[in-house]
């Protein structure tokens, strides 16, 4: 065992002899012998992963992941704590390699499928796991500071997790997402691949609407502007022009009118990992928020820290009034969402609320349901 392992570390560290890497990735795959081997290789990998400065070794060390995640004899979960932040770093890392023409893009790619095939095997029994997962990329792809690298990791990403997790996380951060790759300082290159990425994941909203109920004209301007009203004209133009699918566009139109029991454990899931591991932030309560509202059969929000917290000075306000109705005897809504550096007129004020249902009643109701703490 010792002499396999030591041969497989050297071919898998090496940056050529390609047939010997074939052999010994089938060799992981297949051997019913490698469980001695397996705690040292699990170090092995995500010790290379942190500090290797080589993208093909990298890349290498994904694939052993992917092979030993297929072999069958072996029994990974008690070591998914040590291989999910690697094949997360793989994913969401500013930079992999000190060559910037390496194909970082595919080793993102095959993390992805990877963080996905984890999923979908160990889901059932680890329920967290998804829900986790999805946290680190809808943080880090919303966020403007993260290189568009990171954001088209967490994209492919997203998109292998599958159709739940697009409709649910990806769709509606879309119209917000737009406005980080239209910036002038961003790279054009860059950019379009991130752009090009979520253009091909849409296609999968195709199968979460029943083709019956689909009878629109895909090119029709009403279409388009319900498109845009949902995603944005970025973004809408690229499902318009370049996928034009009716079913997929009508998935999109409609993503948040359905909600589906999967959609609803994730959400669950997400805020109790929120409650466990962070004091309450806007973040934190804009997952308690949204869980009172789909209990309210509300859709839920995405997430904007300013109107988060124009919307919990508002509900406090209401709270210590009594007053759960939208009239003028609560005070000036515009002065306190102005006071928290959010311009309401440029939005209007049920979007500053938090509003994106007729029933605005009900949806205060699911606010003021969890009680508000000061920011």
């Amino acid at each position: 065992l010792q002499v396999f392992y030591e041969k497989v570390t050297m071919t898998m560290q090496s940056e050529d002899d390609s047939m010997m890497r074939v052999y010994v990735l089938k060799s992981l795959e297949h051997d019913t012998g490698l469980a001695q081997l397996l705690p040292v290789r699990i170090c092995t990998i995500s010790g290379h992963v942190h500090s290797e400065r080589l993208g093909v070794i990298m890349n290498s060390m994904l694939k052993m992941t992917d092979s030993l995640i297929n072999n069958t004899s072996l029994y990974l979960e008690p070591h998914l704590h040590h291989l999910m932040p690697a094949i997360l770093t793989c994913v969401v890392r500013r930079k992999i390699g000190v060559d910037p023409d390496n194909n970082h893009w595919e080793i993102r790619e095959l993390a992805a499928h990877i963080l996905a095939k984890i999923c979908d095997r160990y889901g059932a029994s680890y329920t967290t796991l998804q829900p986790r997962i999805t946290r680190v990329l809808l943080s880090a792809f919303t966020d403007s500071s993260k290189s568009l690298s990171t954001h088209y990791g967490c994209i492919v990403a997203m998109g292998a997790l599958g159709r739940e997790v697009i409709r649910s996380i990806l769709v509606p951060n879309l119209k917000t997402y737009a406005e980080i790759l239209s910036l002038n300082n961003v790279s054009d290159v860059k950019a379009m691949r991130c752009y090009n990425a979520i253009v091909d994941i849409l296609p999968k909203l195709k199968e979460t609407i029943d083709p019956t109920t689909v009878n629109v004209q895909v090119h029709d301007e009403d279409l388009r502007k319900r498109l845009v009203d949902k995603i944005g004209e970025y973004f809408a133009d690229g499902v318009m022009n370049k996928i034009g699918d009716e079913q997929v566009i009508m998935a999109i139109i409609n993503f948040m009118k359905t909600i589906s029991s999967i959609t609803l454990l994730v959400v669950f899931l997400f805020v109790s990992i929120l409650n466990k591991v962070e004091a309450t932030t806007p973040t934190t309560l804009l997952c308690l928020v949204n869980k009172e509202r789909i209990r309210a059969r509300v859709k839920p929000l995405a997430l904007d820290v300013r109107l988060i917290k124009s919307a919990q000075l508002h509900t406090n306000y209401m709270a210590r009034a009594g007053n759960l109705t939208h009239d003028d005897e609560d005070g000036s809504l515009g002065k306190r969402i102005d006071n928290v550096g959010f311009d309401w007129r440029a939005a209007g004020e049920n979007i500053a609320y938090g509003f994106y249902s007729e029933d605005e009643v009900g949806v205060m109701k699911a606010w003021v349901s969890f009680v508000p703490v000061a920011l």
